[in-house]
């Protein structure tokens, strides 16, 4: 395989890869393949999927012969990219030679001119070759080390953490979407990691008290409390307060993009997406307005340097299809969303008959998480999680715990 063949691949594996390939690639640099390599950037400018099975069908289509299964199965991208980086920058610098060398022996040069165009040739390749050292080692550390942590182990792996990126969680009613994402929300509070919640359902007070059940593990609203377990939970709700955690309820979508420009929070919690609107414009159809919101979104999120967490809801259909296409308006948000996750209960798309089994074997506190789309890392997955509805505390389930 050709060092071009392994840097489209890795791409199309791992879209983080893109930029920093963009910055030291030129599409002639890729000699072999300049019109994919042109395709891949103008798509990812776009914000449009760019996967293995894209490149496949794109070099089905012209005629490429890559076998992207072959190479995929048998790279590291991050760690392959560098190799390969490498060998064109020395193909290049070996192109450039073979140009002065050609002048020379047509003696269309003159020594002073020779000397000092081979001092900026190497000049300009030791900067470069610096330039992509530094910018793949910051790939790796954040690829290994997580600075942000959700409190879901499996899942930090997957999306490397709370990241300046867009993410999309979907699901029924009642199925524990805003549970899950007040989770998160309280994972990073209690490392004083600053969070937002921007609802159109919930006050401050709901989410306060929920918050502190959490803190406390003390549910004054499913059960009765005693003196001391009530003094045990105002003073969870008084350690709340003091935690960087602001509300903003609303479905205003100007109004909480107003909040998310003040940039004074890491993680922007919008729950949830087709509840926003945006009053006094021109955008007025339901499918306009989310298309709209959804972008904003994507490109706040960048440009912000923060993580904007939007939940949102199934169509119907969602009940019996559990995919990312049940999503309500699913065409605007998979291709906005850097990540698309999907949360539901195991007992959906059952038969009667199978969910009372399953119940009676596992409890009715099981949750699957499902991540299926990952822009920048290509990683995905599926999460078994228990919901401790006493507590309102979920967590992951370890597979030696118990088996489902």
């Amino acid at each position: 395989m050709s060092p071009e063949e392994i840097i489209i691949t890795a791409c199309l594996l791992d879209n983080s890869l893109i930029p920093e390939c963009c910055k030291n690639l030129s599409p002639e640099t890729l000699c072999r393949y300049p019109h994919f390599w042109r395709q891949i950037l103008e798509k990812y400018n776009k914000q449009e999927s760019i996967d293995l099975i894209w490149g496949t069908e794109y070099a089905r289509i012209h005629n490429l012969t890559i076998d992207f299964p072959t190479i995929a199965s048998s790279i590291i991208p991050i760690t392959d990219v560098k190799t390969a980086f490498k060998i064109l920058q020395e193909r290049k610098i070996q192109n450039d030679l073979n140009i002065i060398a050609d002048r020379i022996k047509r003696k269309n040069i003159s020594p002073h001119i020779l000397l000092h165009e081979m001092q900026a040739l190497i000049e300009k390749y030791t900067q470069q070759q610096e330039k992509q050292e530094i910018n793949i080692d910051k790939i790796i550390d954040n690829c290994q080390n997580i600075k942000i942590k959700t409190g879901f182990p499996a899942l930090d792996w997957i999306i490397k953490g709370i990241t300046s990126e867009y993410i999309v969680l979907g699901g029924l009613s009642t199925h524990g979407k805003s549970m899950f994402v007040q989770n998160i929300a309280f994972n990073l509070l209690k490392n004083n990691v600053p969070v937002c919640y921007i609802t159109a359902e919930m006050s401050y007070e709901q989410i306060l008290i929920r918050l502190a059940i959490m803190h406390s593990g003390i549910n004054p609203v499913m059960f009765k409390i005693n003196e001391a377990e009530k003094k045990l939970f105002l003073d969870a709700v008084n350690e709340v307060k003091k935690m960087p955690f602001t509300v903003l309820s609303t479905n205003s979508f100007t109004d909480a993009k107003m909040e998310i420009t003040k940039k004074q929070a890491v993680l922007y919690v919008i729950d949830y997406l087709q509840l926003f609107r945006i009053f006094d414009s021109d955008i007025k159809t339901e499918y306009q307005q989310l298309d709209y919101i959804s972008k904003e979104c994507l490109r706040l999120a960048h440009t912000c340097d923060i993580c904007i967490f939007a939940i949102s809801q199934f169509n119907r259909k969602g009940v019996d299809d559990i995919r990312k296409e049940a999503l309500k308006g699913s065409s605007q948000l998979e291709q906005s969303a850097d990540i698309v996750m999907l949360l539901y209960s195991p007992y959906d798309a059952r038969s009667l008959e199978e969910k009372e089994e399953f119940k009676q074997r596992h409890g009715d506190n099981i949750l699957n998480l499902g991540v299926e789309k990952n822009r920048n890392y290509a990683l995905h997955g599926f999460i078994r999680l228990y919901f401790d509805r006493k507590k309102l505390l979920i967590k992951e389930i370890n597979e030696n715990e118990k088996e489902v």
